[in-house]
């Protein structure tokens, strides 16, 4: 067994401790981790930007069911917080040249939209002219340039992911 130094200086006493093994199962997950995401990059199903990863299959679905499929996967539904997130959104937008929903949904006061949580946008990039919806359409999909649009819940849209 190895023993851990700690940063004051003292060492880990009666404590669990790493074992060899542990440290072999440790660094073979880092390396297969390491080649599903050069793998994902050189498919091109995946964009990361920071610590996050942005991805698709390539299938459409309903607002509904796109979320869904992000959650079962340990994900979310892709939501752009910030002009990069954006724009590694759009990467697998333009690849697959169709539109795709994005993390948001029309709030209570119509035109108001805000992240799943329920939290206010700090970012958008709204297609001149829109939200246009009148409180009809409730969910929003991303433009083939990176724009956004509401639109009905129910349509097919290509889904995007974060992990």
């Amino acid at each position: 067994m190895r023993v851990l130094k700690l940063e004051s200086g003292n060492f880990l006493e009666n404590q669990s401790s790493i074992t060899d093994e542990q440290l072999k199962n440790i660094s073979e997950l880092q390396m297969r981790v390491l080649k599903l995401e050069t793998a994902l990059d050189l498919y091109g199903s995946a964009v990361q930007v920071g610590k996050k990863f942005f991805a698709t299959s390539g299938l459409a679905s309903d607002f509904s069911t796109a979320n869904k499929t992000c959650y079962m996967f340990g994900g979310a539904i892709a939501t752009p917080r910030n002009a990069d997130e954006n724009a590694a959104i759009l990467k697998l937008v333009i690849k697959h040249n169709t539109y795709g929903f994005i993390g948001l949904m029309e709030g209570k006061t119509q035109g108001t939209f805000h992240y799943l949580d329920g939290t206010t946008l700090r970012y958008s990039n709204w297609y001149p002219g829109t939200p246009d919806g009148q409180g009809s359409e409730n969910c929003v999909e991303m433009y083939t340039d990176g724009t956004w649009n509401d639109r009905y819940c129910s349509k097919s849209r290509l889904t995007l992911c974060e992990f």
